[in-house]
Protein backbone atom coordinates (compact mmCIF):
# COMPACT_ATOMS: atom_id res chain seq x y z
CA UNK A 1 0.00 0.00 0.00
CA UNK A 2 1.59 3.54 -1.10
CA UNK A 3 1.36 6.47 1.19
CA UNK A 4 -0.02 8.73 -1.33
CA UNK A 5 -3.44 6.17 -1.13
CA UNK A 6 -3.32 6.62 2.60
CA UNK A 7 -2.65 10.09 2.80
CA UNK A 8 -5.28 11.64 -0.07
CA UNK A 9 -8.50 13.24 1.08
CA UNK A 10 -10.60 10.55 -0.80
CA UNK A 11 -11.17 7.13 0.63
CA UNK A 12 -12.12 3.68 -1.72
CA UNK A 13 -15.81 4.40 -0.64
CA UNK A 14 -16.01 7.71 -1.70
CA UNK A 15 -14.37 7.65 -4.72
CA UNK A 16 -16.30 4.30 -6.01
CA UNK A 17 -19.44 6.44 -4.66
CA UNK A 18 -18.69 9.69 -6.90
CA UNK A 19 -17.58 7.08 -9.51
CA UNK A 20 -20.65 5.48 -9.47
CA UNK A 21 -22.97 8.76 -9.49
CA UNK A 22 -21.23 10.02 -12.23
CA UNK A 23 -21.95 6.54 -14.33
CA UNK A 24 -25.39 6.08 -13.30
CA UNK A 25 -26.17 9.60 -14.98
CA UNK A 26 -25.03 8.44 -18.61
CA UNK A 27 -26.95 5.80 -18.05
CA UNK A 28 -30.21 6.82 -21.06
CA UNK A 29 -33.17 4.91 -19.47
CA UNK A 30 -34.57 6.46 -17.06
CA UNK A 31 -36.48 3.56 -15.76
CA UNK A 32 -33.39 2.23 -15.31
CA UNK A 33 -31.87 4.52 -13.25
CA UNK A 34 -35.00 4.87 -11.24
CA UNK A 35 -34.55 1.10 -10.84
CA UNK A 36 -31.19 1.39 -9.27
CA UNK A 37 -32.17 4.71 -7.36
CA UNK A 38 -34.69 2.60 -5.99
CA UNK A 39 -32.12 -0.54 -5.29
CA UNK A 40 -29.65 1.82 -3.59
CA UNK A 41 -32.01 3.33 -1.12
CA UNK A 42 -33.16 0.00 -0.03
CA UNK A 43 -29.84 -1.61 0.88
CA UNK A 44 -28.93 1.93 2.26
CA UNK A 45 -31.23 1.13 4.93
CA UNK A 46 -30.07 -2.63 5.55
CA UNK A 47 -26.93 -3.75 7.28
CA UNK A 48 -24.10 -4.14 4.85
CA UNK A 49 -20.93 -2.48 4.30
CA UNK A 50 -21.08 0.87 2.64
CA UNK A 51 -18.32 -0.05 0.22
CA UNK A 52 -20.57 -3.57 -0.54
CA UNK A 53 -23.35 -1.19 -1.48
CA UNK A 54 -21.28 0.89 -4.07
CA UNK A 55 -19.86 -2.31 -5.62
CA UNK A 56 -23.65 -4.03 -5.87
CA UNK A 57 -24.48 -0.39 -7.52
CA UNK A 58 -21.78 -0.82 -9.76
CA UNK A 59 -22.94 -4.25 -10.61
CA UNK A 60 -26.24 -2.55 -11.37
CA UNK A 61 -25.37 -0.18 -13.97
CA UNK A 62 -22.90 -2.16 -15.80
CA UNK A 63 -25.77 -4.80 -16.01
CA UNK A 64 -28.38 -1.91 -17.00
CA UNK A 65 -25.80 -0.76 -19.77
CA UNK A 66 -25.51 -4.12 -20.98
CA UNK A 67 -29.40 -4.22 -20.96
CA UNK A 68 -29.53 -1.23 -23.08
CA UNK A 69 -26.92 -2.90 -25.58
CA UNK A 70 -29.38 -5.54 -25.88
CA UNK A 71 -32.64 -3.14 -26.26
CA UNK A 72 -34.14 -4.61 -23.15
CA UNK A 73 -34.83 -3.04 -19.62
CA UNK A 74 -32.74 -3.40 -16.73
CA UNK A 75 -35.93 -4.87 -14.57
CA UNK A 76 -36.06 -7.71 -17.55
CA UNK A 77 -32.17 -8.18 -17.15
CA UNK A 78 -32.42 -8.85 -13.63
CA UNK A 79 -34.94 -12.02 -14.28
CA UNK A 80 -36.76 -11.34 -10.53
CA UNK A 81 -38.02 -8.21 -8.85
CA UNK A 82 -36.29 -5.67 -7.18
CA UNK A 83 -37.44 -6.79 -3.76
CA UNK A 84 -36.42 -10.15 -3.95
CA UNK A 85 -33.03 -9.29 -5.70
CA UNK A 86 -31.92 -7.02 -3.02
CA UNK A 87 -33.16 -9.32 -0.05
CA UNK A 88 -30.54 -12.47 -1.69
CA UNK A 89 -28.10 -10.05 -1.53
CA UNK A 90 -28.75 -8.50 1.86
CA UNK A 91 -28.90 -12.51 2.87
CA UNK A 92 -25.56 -13.76 1.28
CA UNK A 93 -23.41 -10.39 2.38
CA UNK A 94 -21.66 -10.17 6.00
CA UNK A 95 -22.74 -7.57 8.26
CA UNK A 96 -20.44 -4.25 8.24
CA UNK A 97 -17.97 -4.29 11.58
CA UNK A 98 -18.86 -1.95 14.41
CA UNK A 99 -15.47 -0.20 13.58
CA UNK A 100 -17.13 0.99 10.21
CA UNK A 101 -19.83 2.76 12.22
CA UNK A 102 -17.68 4.53 14.64
CA UNK A 103 -15.09 5.29 12.05
CA UNK A 104 -17.68 6.78 10.03
CA UNK A 105 -19.41 8.88 12.42
CA UNK A 106 -16.70 10.29 14.49
CA UNK A 107 -15.14 11.20 10.98
CA UNK A 108 -18.21 12.92 9.85
CA UNK A 109 -18.98 14.36 12.89
CA UNK A 110 -15.08 15.83 13.64
CA UNK A 111 -14.94 17.04 10.00
CA UNK A 112 -18.35 19.06 10.07
CA UNK A 113 -17.20 20.39 13.85
CA UNK A 114 -14.03 21.44 12.71
CA UNK A 115 -15.43 23.41 9.61
CA UNK A 116 -17.97 25.25 12.07
CA UNK A 117 -15.28 26.17 14.89
CA UNK A 118 -12.78 27.25 11.95
CA UNK A 119 -16.26 29.30 10.66
CA UNK A 120 -16.43 30.64 14.44
CA UNK A 121 -12.98 31.55 14.31
CA UNK A 122 -13.39 33.49 10.83
CA UNK A 123 -16.87 35.19 11.19
CA UNK A 124 -16.13 36.34 14.87
CA UNK A 125 -12.75 37.75 14.04
CA UNK A 126 -10.92 35.42 16.30
CA UNK A 127 -8.34 34.76 13.25
CA UNK A 128 -6.54 38.40 14.24
CA UNK A 129 -6.97 37.96 17.84
CA UNK A 130 -4.58 36.25 19.82
CA UNK A 131 -5.72 34.58 22.86
CA UNK A 132 -9.39 34.34 20.87
CA UNK A 133 -11.82 32.11 23.23
CA UNK A 134 -14.46 29.97 22.35
CA UNK A 135 -17.79 30.25 24.54
CA UNK A 136 -19.66 26.93 25.89
CA UNK A 137 -22.48 27.92 23.57
CA UNK A 138 -19.53 27.67 20.22
CA UNK A 139 -18.61 24.35 21.02
CA UNK A 140 -22.12 22.99 21.52
CA UNK A 141 -23.56 24.66 18.04
CA UNK A 142 -20.54 23.38 16.41
CA UNK A 143 -21.18 19.87 17.98
CA UNK A 144 -24.91 19.49 17.33
CA UNK A 145 -24.41 21.04 13.67
CA UNK A 146 -21.98 18.29 13.23
CA UNK A 147 -24.29 15.98 14.49
CA UNK A 148 -27.55 17.43 12.16
CA UNK A 149 -25.32 17.35 9.20
CA UNK A 150 -24.30 13.96 9.13
CA UNK A 151 -27.43 12.98 9.47
CA UNK A 152 -28.38 15.08 6.44
CA UNK A 153 -25.66 13.27 4.33
CA UNK A 154 -26.75 10.10 5.23
CA UNK A 155 -30.32 11.12 4.29
CA UNK A 156 -29.21 12.51 1.38
CA UNK A 157 -27.46 9.44 -0.01
CA UNK A 158 -30.61 7.35 0.32
CA UNK A 159 -32.55 9.71 -1.62
CA UNK A 160 -33.49 8.85 -5.53
CA UNK A 161 -31.66 10.86 -7.78
CA UNK A 162 -34.45 13.22 -8.96
CA UNK A 163 -35.24 13.90 -5.29
CA UNK A 164 -31.68 14.51 -4.20
CA UNK A 165 -32.15 18.42 -6.11
CA UNK A 166 -34.86 19.37 -4.27
CA UNK A 167 -33.65 18.39 -0.69
CA UNK A 168 -30.23 20.19 -1.40
CA UNK A 169 -32.26 23.39 -2.26
CA UNK A 170 -35.22 23.00 0.65
CA UNK A 171 -32.35 21.81 3.33
CA UNK A 172 -31.00 25.01 3.52
CA UNK A 173 -33.94 26.24 4.85
CA UNK A 174 -34.27 24.18 7.98
CA UNK A 175 -30.28 24.27 8.17
CA UNK A 176 -29.90 28.09 8.85
CA UNK A 177 -33.23 27.85 11.12
CA UNK A 178 -31.14 25.42 13.34
CA UNK A 179 -28.35 27.68 13.73
CA UNK A 180 -30.68 30.46 14.98
CA UNK A 181 -32.32 27.68 17.34
CA UNK A 182 -29.34 26.53 18.94
CA UNK A 183 -27.69 30.41 19.48
CA UNK A 184 -31.14 31.52 20.88
CA UNK A 185 -31.14 28.39 23.79
CA UNK A 186 -27.61 28.15 24.25
CA UNK A 187 -27.78 32.22 25.05
CA UNK A 188 -30.94 31.66 27.08
CA UNK A 189 -29.22 29.19 28.92
CA UNK A 190 -26.40 31.66 29.53
CA UNK A 191 -24.24 29.45 27.60
CA UNK A 192 -22.76 32.10 25.36
CA UNK A 193 -21.12 33.96 28.42
CA UNK A 194 -19.42 30.70 29.33
CA UNK A 195 -15.93 30.61 28.28
CA UNK A 196 -13.54 27.51 27.87
CA UNK A 197 -10.15 28.38 29.53
CA UNK A 198 -8.18 27.71 26.39
CA UNK A 199 -6.81 29.85 23.48
CA UNK A 200 -9.59 29.40 20.67
CA UNK A 201 -6.46 28.45 17.83
CA UNK A 202 -5.44 26.00 20.50
CA UNK A 203 -8.72 24.11 20.53
CA UNK A 204 -9.09 24.27 17.02
CA UNK A 205 -5.74 22.89 16.63
CA UNK A 206 -6.87 19.91 19.29
CA UNK A 207 -9.88 19.08 17.05
CA UNK A 208 -8.29 19.36 13.72
CA UNK A 209 -5.47 17.21 15.11
CA UNK A 210 -7.48 14.65 16.20
CA UNK A 211 -9.15 14.22 12.88
CA UNK A 212 -6.02 13.84 10.90
CA UNK A 213 -5.89 10.52 13.10
CA UNK A 214 -9.52 9.55 12.81
CA UNK A 215 -8.64 9.98 9.37
CA UNK A 216 -5.85 8.34 8.75
CA UNK A 217 -7.93 5.73 10.38
CA UNK A 218 -10.50 5.96 7.84
CA UNK A 219 -8.26 5.52 5.25
CA UNK A 220 -6.50 2.60 6.64
CA UNK A 221 -9.66 0.92 7.18
CA UNK A 222 -10.83 1.41 3.48
CA UNK A 223 -8.35 -0.11 1.92
CA UNK A 224 -8.04 -3.16 4.28
CA UNK A 225 -11.36 -3.18 3.25
CA UNK A 226 -10.76 -2.91 -0.46
CA UNK A 227 -8.06 -6.27 -0.50
CA UNK A 228 -11.53 -8.28 -0.12
CA UNK A 229 -12.44 -7.71 -3.31
CA UNK A 230 -11.06 -8.32 -6.86
CA UNK A 231 -9.17 -5.38 -8.97
CA UNK A 232 -10.85 -3.72 -11.54
CA UNK A 233 -13.39 -1.66 -9.70
CA UNK A 234 -12.01 1.65 -9.91
CA UNK A 235 -11.62 3.73 -13.91
CA UNK A 236 -8.18 4.16 -12.98
CA UNK A 237 -7.07 1.01 -11.77
CA UNK A 238 -4.15 -0.21 -13.20
CA UNK A 239 -1.81 -3.28 -12.37
CA UNK A 240 -0.14 -3.19 -9.61
CA UNK A 241 -1.69 -0.04 -8.20
CA UNK A 242 -3.02 -1.43 -5.63
CA UNK A 243 -0.44 -3.31 -4.20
Amino acid sequence: MRLSQIFKWSTPYSRLYFQNTAELNTLSSAEDIALIDKADGFLSTSRISLLQKEIIRKDLIEMAREAEYGQESLAAELGTNLNTFCNDIIQNSPRPALKEHLLTGLHHLFGFSLFFLGLNLILNGGILHPGYQFSLSDVIQAFILGVCTFCGDRFYRRLEQGQKKQYAVFALFPALLLVFLCDWITEILGLGSVFLPLDGWLLFLLVLAAFGALHLGYQLYWERELKRYPQGLFESDSPGERK
